[in-house]
């Protein structure tokens, strides 16, 4: 018996946009019940996968070495890849940096929040440690998932 049922020949970047918009509804229906640390956990999904929703309306997902740009999968990578893919002048891409660091990441390291919401990790010294999450971070992570969604659209402007 095998799960679920495969659907062939999908958009790419209108199937990252639904699969994010239901990671943010998971969210949000986690957050209410209390659940925050998966809460927070589809918040970063629903970042990541509106950020290559983004990139593959861009670019061609059929063709492999676009596929291969995004094998990592953290809200940080999937920017990288977007700043990759985008068809704009440097200039206009650290613009784009400077302000998704200022509004959007700034003092939040996605990537490691991206496995430490999951597991207990380790420091340089073999001592395990787990981020305890409440709800006030939830809200931050909602936020800033609002700011992004806000910036995707913007970048419209850039085409």
């Amino acid at each position: 018996m095998s799960v679920g049922r495969e659907r062939r020949q999908v958009e790419v970047a209108c199937e990252y946009l639904a699969l994010a918009d239901a990671d943010e509804r998971a969210a949000s229906m986690l957050m209410q019940a209390g659940v925050y640390r998966q809460a927070c956990y589809f918040f970063l999904q629903s970042m990541e996968k509106r950020v290559r929703a983004k990139a593959f309306s861009i670019v061609d997902a059929s063709r492999r070495e676009i596929r291969d740009l995004h094998r990592d999968h953290s809200v940080d990578a999937a920017i990288t890849f977007l700043l990759e893919v985008i068809r704009i002048d440097e200039h206009a891409k650290e613009q784009i940096k400077t302000q998704l660091h200022t509004y959007f990441s700034g003092d939040i390291n996605f990537r490691h929040l991206h496995n430490n919401l999951r597991y207990p990790y380790f420091d340089a010294q073999g001592r395990a440690w787990l981020i305890d999450i409440g709800p006030q971070d939830c809200e931050l992570l909602q936020t800033r998932l609002g700011f992004l969604k806000n910036f995707l659209v913007s970048l419209d402007r850039y085409r």
